[in-house]
């Protein structure tokens, strides 16, 4: 979970950052999903390409005017052709990976210096001369 939730966030954080200079795009004949100016666009319905799908990174040169990182969502929907978008700013994914990779680096480092100091991995009980399956005498834990 750490190591995953971190990679996710390192490539989220890496996509909005370049999205200020790059316009990342997929698309295929249902959907289209493009990462620009810290905005994600959500597209579904007929897109009327003649391609099965295809990837692009197009080159915007310099920084937008008004770039998207500090914006909020956006909601379409064209009835007439059964299509809906959706625009968000990619900090929102960030920050949705972000919190629980940082909760499980966390966790893991209060576990492996509990277990360092040998405190119960509970209560953090002092088990220093306790035997070493002892349970733990204030809450009853077993040893790590």
């Amino acid at each position: 979970m750490k190591w995953g939730g971190a990679a996710v966030t390192v490539l989220l954080l890496v996509v909005w950052l370049g999205s200020a200079w790059w316009m990342m795009l997929w698309s295929s004949p249902t959907c289209e999903v493009r990462a620009s100016g810290g905005l994600l666009h959500l597209w579904t319905g007929p897109r009327g390409h003649t391609m099965p799908g295809y990837f692009s990174v197009l080159s915007i040169g310099s920084f937008p005017s008004s770039p998207g990182w500090f914006s909020w969502c956006r909601f379409v929907v064209d009835r007439s052709s059964r299509s809906f978008g959706l625009d968000f700013p990619l900090w929102i994914p960030i920050v949705v990976w972000l919190v629980p990779t940082a909760r499980a680096w966390r966790l893991d480092t209060l576990a492996r210096r509990r277990a360092r100091l040998n405190l119960c991995p509970k209560c953090n009980y002092d088990r220093t001369g306790l035997a070493p399956g002892a349970v733990c005498p204030e809450c009853g834990q077993l040893p790590a």
